[in-house]
């Protein structure tokens, strides 16, 4: 009796370790499923191939200081949103600027998503691979627990955010 007893708690015990690592991968994709996915923000692809661009500052002024980055950038194929040149480079400590080119029109976009309530907060960020054929773009911030002013926020603890954006009206819009 003493070894049946034994025997099946030890099979229990096999069970929970082989179950259990299930139980999370499960309520880990279930926790995902409400994130946005590409194909919730289809973009219909216009162009395919990168053609010369003379670019067009009237949407933005400021983007002619990055005249020689951006006509670089404009050589590229289209890699957002159908029709689209999304492109970024470094300008400094704590610094990433972003520009969208429309490659049909040549006007220059320098978004500035509409939600500054993390901004305060940012590290250092980057994006997912845009897509062609998707308006969404995904950013992966780095961000401090405690503002940037604090010189100290700058040693961490550190969290890390996807943050999600679909491109509508020729701007940044936060989804979550």
């Amino acid at each position: 009796m003493y070894k049946l007893s034994y025997r099946l708690k030890k099979l229990s015990l096999y069970w929970v370790v082989a179950l259990l690592p299930l139980f999370f991968i499960k309520m880990a994709l279930a926790n995902n499923t409400n994130l946005p996915q590409y194909s919730d923000y289809p973009a219909v692809v216009l162009c395919k191939t990168a053609k010369p661009l003379n670019l067009d500052f009237s949407e933005n002024k400021q983007a002619a200081v990055f005249r020689t980055r951006l006509q670089a950038a404009a050589k590229q194929q289209p890699n957002f949103a159908g029709h689209y040149i999304l492109t970024s480079w470094g300008c400094g400590a704590f610094c990433k600027t972003i520009a969208i080119i429309d490659a049909e029109t040549g006007k220059v976009y320098m978004p500035v998503p509409n939600d500054s309530s993390w901004e305060n907060y940012l590290v250092g960020w980057s994006y997912e691979k845009p897509q062609l054929d998707s308006k969404l773009l995904v950013i992966n911030a780095q961000l401090t627990t405690a503002p940037r002013s604090n010189v100290n926020s700058l040693k961490g603890p550190f969290r890390y955010n996807e943050i999600y954006y679909k491109w509508e009206n020729n701007q940044l819009v936060r989804i979550q």
